[in-house]
């Protein structure tokens, strides 16, 4: 299998995990604030149709059907970041190396934006 399969295959995976996870999440989130699970996932769909989907407190096909699919489309698009970022980390089990990229990601990124009285004495980026 080639390195583009595998990394289909795991960004696939990833952002189908990552989607159940945010959906449940912001249908928890939507049921707690305005007592309607679905309303929250037909707030995503107002890419395509604008203000309107935000008012939308019922499961329709036009509204959560396109609110879920936008959401997973994103989410899985960061999943294939993250897999091209730190997926080598997270085969190696180097959860540190998962989380913040790596040395060369996204870590070495923020460590280097510290003011110095924050950084950790041992950080070599």
């Amino acid at each position: 299998m080639s390195d583009y399969s595998k990394l289909a295959g795991r960004t696939l995976a990833t952002g189908a995990a990552a989607t159940a996870a945010t959906t449940l999440a912001v249908s928890i989130c939507g049921t707690l604030e305005d007592g309607s699970p679905v309303a929250s996932i037909n707030a995503f769909s107002h890419i395509a149709w604008a203000d309107k989907a935000a008012r939308q407190t019922d499961a329709s096909w036009q509204y959560t059907a396109v609110g879920l699919a936008l959401n997973a489309v994103a989410v899985t698009s960061w999943a294939g970041v993250y897999e091209i970022i730190c997926g080598r980390a997270a085969d190696k089990k180097d959860i540190a190396g998962a989380l913040l990229g790596g040395r060369p990601g996204l870590g070495g990124c923020l460590c280097h934006r510290l003011p110095r009285r924050a950084k950790p004495t041992d950080a070599r980026f």
